[in-house]
């Protein structure tokens, strides 16, 4: 009998702040925690980058990575570079932040976002930039026209605000569909990161990369349970509760998007 392939460990944040963004409350982990959650990441054995992971995934290479946890952060709040980036780098730990770039330096959801020297700082110190599209929405609900707007003007920003090449996307709210890959490849993308709240491993897709988000439940026990595998393996394609949630998320959102299929 064949053995699985292991299971490779990508923690999703959002904010780290003893004072949440508005509607973050549930996604935001305090500073305290995230010294417990890192200590944990760095005594198992420290942290590559997602596109390390991709790359193995792309050349069928189950050798790299192997183990090694992936820290990764959505949206780009300002907290990011006050509170996460000295833990990670007092560790010798990377992360790969995915930033929306329409909010820039703005205050969004009652607190600042990340803005341009910020930016530049995290790269700098290691970490790994990619976008987030332009304005956060729901990519599979949206027209033609306005989907690649958001993933080219997204890109286009971040490469040239850090003079680097910004090879991947993160899907806002893990929404996406094989139009919205199909437009990510385009746009000049090379992979892409979904959430599903999955661990990845060596046959994962890498468009839709799985990871496991962390909330301020979480405890450095819950950590170290999901890099020991306790989380269910990531599946390719879309499960059918995806697309009927899809044609919920279409009802729900309407007059705020097009209605696209």
């Amino acid at each position: 009998m064949v053995a699985e392939p292991p299971v490779v460990p990508i923690l999703l944040y959002h904010s780290v702040s003893e004072d949440p963004p508005v509607g973050q409350e549930r996604f935001t982990v305090t500073p305290a925690r995230f010294v417990e959650h890192m200590d944990v990441v760095a005594a198992a054995g420290g942290t590559v980058p997602l596109s390390t992971h991709v790359a193995a995934l792309v050349d069928r290479d189950r050798s790299v990575a192997v183990g090694r946890p992936i820290v990764t952060f959505d949206d780009g709040y300002a907290d990011f570079g006050r509170a996460a980036l000295p833990v990670l780098v007092e560790r010798g730990l990377t992360a790969t932040l995915f930033q929306t770039t329409g909010v820039i330096g703005a205050e969004f959801c009652g607190t600042s976002m990340m803005d341009a020297p910020a930016l530049r700082e995290a790269a700098a110190a290691g970490t790994e930039i990619g976008s987030h599209s332009v304005t956060h929405p729901h990519l599979d609900l949206i027209p033609a026209d306005r989907l690649e707007r958001e993933l080219v003007d997204s890109r286009r920003s971040l490469e040239e605000l850090l003079q680097r090449p910004v090879e991947g996307i993160a899907y806002p709210h893990g929404s996406h569909h094989r139009r919205v890959v199909a437009a990510a490849r385009r746009a000049g993308y090379r992979w892409g990161a979904a959430v599903k709240d999955a661990g990845s491993h060596p046959a994962d897709d890498p468009w839709a990369v799985a990871r496991v988000t962390i909330t301020a439940a979480h405890t450095a026990a819950d950590i170290e349970a999901i890099l020991t595998g306790a989380v269910e393996r990531a599946w390719r394609g879309e499960r059918w509760r995806t697309t009927a949630y899809r044609q919920v998320r279409r009802i729900r959102h309407r007059g705020a998007y097009e209605v696209h299929r």
